[in-house]
């Protein structure tokens, strides 16, 4: 009877913190800084991008 009464204590303080974290999450709203403008433009700053590191993997350079 005891762990039917932990379980059923348990299962209810899930419930609880599920609800209020769902609460949490929907009432606030996002910040308006992090909305994008129209004025950013992803594809110029990839082509003004200059002097980037090139990756590179050397296969024959593994030491175990």
């Amino acid at each position: 009877m005891r762990k039917i009464a932990t379980i059923a204590a348990t299962a209810v303080i899930a419930a609880l913190v599920t609800a209020w974290s769902m609460h949490a999450v929907t009432t606030t709203s996002p910040a308006k800084a992090m909305a994008s403008t129209p004025s950013l433009n992803v594809m110029q700053m990839m082509r003004d991008a200059k002097n980037l590191p090139v990756e590179s993997y050397d296969a024959c350079a593994c030491t175990f």
